[in-house]
């Protein structure tokens, strides 16, 4: 694929383009068919990331190459920042047995398939759209009642648009300008998980505070009560001694 043609601005404008121009569908519908915007479909998007987090499910992320990279860096965030279940099947060695004992196009979906559970959610990323073990995997995730979330590029009608329960498309043939734009959207994602993680820990934490102010409180009081009785127990001892 060629390079971008012209200047290093105008490479940053196309990207700003091409995130603007992302469009979301749902499963069923045609690729042609463009429902969500981009900022309906992250929200779309997240809405799964946030329910698999609240549920304490898995988040699955795989790639090919640069979109792999992209993956890693959206398990790193989830699991670090978000305190999410996140894998993104980097291991080489396992990878790799998995290709030469079967092959490239089923490692995915063979590791999916001891690995992954209904209800987890599967983030499948493909420039392309056509990679075969991307799309081996998004469809035996589907048929395991994962959620998938694809983002491809290129052509409007490539294969792994139609194969997610959420499809985020970018209209470009480069692939800088569609791994960046991924990377983009699945780091904005983790900024909303890590949002909402760090929400409710300070809920948690002001939650906490309050319930000891409240006990404070209440052992205050209670100490004040016994003092006023012990100290309305003196007084009658008092009046009873001088009488």
């Amino acid at each position: 694929m060629k390079p971008h043609a012209g200047s290093t601005s105008d490479f940053i404008r196309g990207l700003g383009s091409v995130l603007l121009g992302t469009i979301g569908s749902r499963r069923g519908e045609g690729a042609e068919a463009a429902l969500l915007g981009v900022d309906d479909a992250v929200a779309a998007a997240y809405e799964i990331l946030g329910r698999a987090k609240g549920e304490r499910r898995t988040v699955f992320a795989l790639g090919n190459g640069g979109s792999q990279v992209v993956a890693q860096h959206v398990e790193m965030d989830l699991a670090n920042r978000a305190r999410m279940r996140a894998r993104s099947f980097s291991s080489t060695p396992v990878v790799t047995a998995l290709c030469n004992d079967h092959c490239h196009e089923e490692a995915y979906e063979r590791l999916l398939g001891t690995q992954a559970d209904r209800g987890d959610v599967l983030l499948a990323i493909s420039s392309s759209g056509v990679s075969r073990n991307i799309l081996a995997a998004a469809r035996s995730g589907r048929r395991m009642g994962m959620r998938v979330i694809t983002f491809s590029g290129f052509d409007a009608d490539n294969p792994l648009r139609t194969a997610g329960d959420l499809n985020l498309w970018v209209d470009s043939h480069e692939y800088g300008l569609v791994e960046l734009a991924h990377e983009t959207l699945v780091h904005r994602l983790s900024d909303l998980c890590v949002a909402a993680e760090e929400a409710e820990q300070a809920a948690g934490a002001a939650a906490e505070a309050n319930a000891r102010v409240a006990e404070a409180h209440a052992a205050g009081s209670h100490a004040a009560g016994t003092q006023a009785i012990l100290g309305a127990g003196a007084r009658l001892n008092g009046h009873a001694a001088r009488g």
